[in-house]
């Protein structure tokens, strides 16, 4: 394998070595492989990643303990400017700090030391996850708040209390004007934890940021909501502009901002991407047609059902309007621009412990089903029978389809087991900056979920 010198490496390829060493970590946890990789030193020739301890002896290399991949790990990434690889080794060090403090409790008891260094390097992986929460309300406060303030006009539906509104900022040149989504919420967490999770798996989320009703820049978004939305409320003379802008005719009456905004605003920046569902019929035919989008979308069911997200395919319901079709600057040979990736907004984290059993028990079922081929077709039968009906001469390209879907759900399964090694694990990410506490959190469910998808991953 190619040798990295420590000293020269740069913050993203040591994040890149530590994710490969986490991954067969867990995958070796898992029972699917019989031994994981090591990342191991020589001094005179630098670092580098073996299949094995024995094949790194044999080679004069000195395999790194967990409390040197920490102390390397904070070193490197001390200050990293790239936001990936600080995600990408904090991620890998929950999967490892996880892992190790599972191993550190034995049947005579718990290894402290062992203990001690795997909650070490939980803790390392939460501070490089809370600086990016840090430049995340930095640039709220910057660029995104200058668009509030600068903004032309806001559109969205008529008000109400769980409305979303779009700033639309001026525009400069030949650029077209910037956007800035604002959703009215009464709490934030559900939204968060789904960002910070489908971000975690591989998906490009809004950067959202939740702003306390009192506080100075929701003050500023509230007046500038007031002020751009209340003289077409109070003028019915009005023309609308565009069907998806606020209409003053149907809501005569006088709206008033500050009493609807009960508890947060969700502050988000606006993905450039077409919702599927306001792509023309064809276009959506070469969407899901494109291998790699419909395993995407595969990925996008699962992983929905897995937090209980009920807003985008949801056995018999399907809401085209919450995933976000992103293009290439490529066209087909129709001259269609062509897909290149799935960008998902406005979910919400359903896996608080006051929901009944039998909620529970109804989810288990669906993620059991999305598993078996017979039960995926008719789970995404409604979403796909306004495009590629069944009778309608498509039949081979809508098993195409399926087959893509059933690929990115078996993509989805190894991807979260490799990220979460542990029902400890996916809670213990889920609690941080605000988010769903464990408490909140229906352990059990979580627990037998993790039974269903090992027992599927052993047989994928």
């Amino acid at each position: 394998m190619e040798v990295h010198d420590l000293p020269g490496s740069g913050a993203t390829e040591w994040a890149h070595m530590v994710s490969l060493y986490a991954g067969s970590q867990a995958e070796a946890h898992s029972g699917k492989l019989k031994n994981h990789n090591v990342i191991a030193l020589k001094t005179e020739d630098g670092i580098r990643v073996f299949q094995s301890k024995a094949e790194a002896k044999k080679s004069g290399y000195k395999p790194l303990d967990l409390g040197k991949l920490i102390e390397y790990t904070t070193s490197k990434m001390a200050d990293c400017k790239d936001e990936n690889a600080r995600i990408w080794a904090g991620r890998a060090l929950y999967t490892i700090g996880h892992i190790a403090l599972k191993k550190s409790k034995g049947i005579f008891g718990t290894d402290k030391k062992a203990q001690s260094v795997a909650l070490a390097a939980i803790k390392l992986a939460k501070e490089l996850d809370s600086t990016e929460s840090a430049a995340y309300r930095q640039q709220i406060e910057t660029h995104l708040m200058d668009v509030v303030g600068n903004a032309e006009d806001v559109s969205g539906p008529p008000p109400s209390r769980n409305a979303v509104f779009f700033f639309n900022g001026k525009q400069t040149g030949s650029h077209e004007k910037v956007r800035l989504v604002v959703k009215l919420a009464e709490q934030p967490t559900e939204t968060l934890a789904a960002d910070r999770f489908f971000k975690i798996m591989g998906f490009t989320v809004p950067v959202t940021v939740a702003l306390d009703k009192s506080s100075e820049n929701a003050t500023v978004i509230t007046s500038q909501l007031h002020k751009l939305l209340q003289p077409r409320i109070d003028d019915p003379s009005q023309e609308e502009t565009s069907p998806s802008t606020f209409n003053p005719r149907t809501q005569r009456q006088r709206w008033d901002v500050e009493s609807e905004v009960k508890g947060f605003l969700l502050v988000m920046s606006h993905v450039e991407g077409i919702p599927f569902a306001n792509q023309p019929h064809d276009q959506q035919v070469a969407t899901l047609t494109t291998p790699e989008i419909a395993k995407k979308i595969g990925r996008m069911i699962f992983l929905d059902r897995l937090i209980n997200n009920k807003d985008r395919i949801h056995e018999g319901y399907v809401n085209g309007r919450n995933f976000m079709i992103l293009f290439s600057d490529q066209f087909d040979e129709e001259g269609n621009p062509v897909p290149e990736d799935v960008a998902l907004i406005d979910h919400e984290f359903e896996l608080q412990s006051e929901r009944s059993e039998d909620h529970f028990k109804r989810n288990i079922e669906l993620i059991v089903s999305l598993l078996d081929e017979n039960s995926l077709e008719n789970y995404t039968d409604r979403f796909l029978e306004d495009i590629l009906p069944r009778d309608s001469g498509h039949e081979e390209l809508r098993a195409d389809v399926i087959r893509n879907i059933r690929a990115g759900i078996h993509e989805a399964v190894e991807n979260f087991l490799t990220t979460f090694p542990t029902p400890g694990s996916f809670l213990d990410l889920l609690r941080m900056e605000g988010l769903p506490e464990a408490g909140k959190v229906h352990a059990r469910h979580v627990e037998a979920m993790f039974k269903v998808l090992k027992k599927a991953h052993k047989k994928i």
